[in-house]
């Protein structure tokens, strides 16, 4: 699982940035604030959406491993809570057994990504291509916006 989670955070790493640096270009520079805000304000939604409904899935998931194990002495959605919250309060051969769930959950929340990673590469792969500012573009905008002042 270390592995995944590995090439989970450089795909992410790397795409973040290359997605600001994609957006900040599309902008025209006097919205260039207005843009990089929407960018971390989507990303704060993105990031608090998926928390939330990849946490359902991965409790979900537990209870149903839970559920499927014989001979629980609690309900299985109690022990979930349990495990969640502080794991090291059960019996060892309990934490055994929710450990094994928990590996499971884990599982099933990666395979509800990887569609999800289809999409957003096909979304990528898709975009447009920006060319990079330039000095000499970024000069040809100041002097827009001086002559543009200058009037006014």
């Amino acid at each position: 699982m270390a592995v995944e989670m590995l090439i989970l955070g450089a795909g992410i790493g790397c795409a973040i940035q290359l997605l600001v640096l994609v957006m900040q270009n599309s902008a025209e520079p006097r919205f260039l604030g207005v843009a990089s805000a929407a960018a971390m304000f989507f990303r704060s939604m993105g990031g608090a959406l998926g928390t939330a409904l990849f946490s359902t899935i991965l409790a979900r998931s537990m209870v149903d491993q839970l559920q499927q194990t014989p001979a629980l002495p609690a309900p299985a959605d109690m022990i979930a809570q349990l495990a969640l919250a502080d794991g090291t309060v059960l019996p060892q051969p309990i934490q055994q057994v929710v450990s094994h769930a928990f590996a499971d959950a884990i599982h099933t929340v990666y395979l509800w990504t990887l569609p999800l990673g289809a999409v957003f590469l096909i979304l990528a792969v898709i975009l447009p291509t920006v060319p990079l500012w330039t000095v000499e573009f970024l000069r040809k905008v100041k002097q827009e916006h001086a002559a543009h002042s200058a009037t006014e």
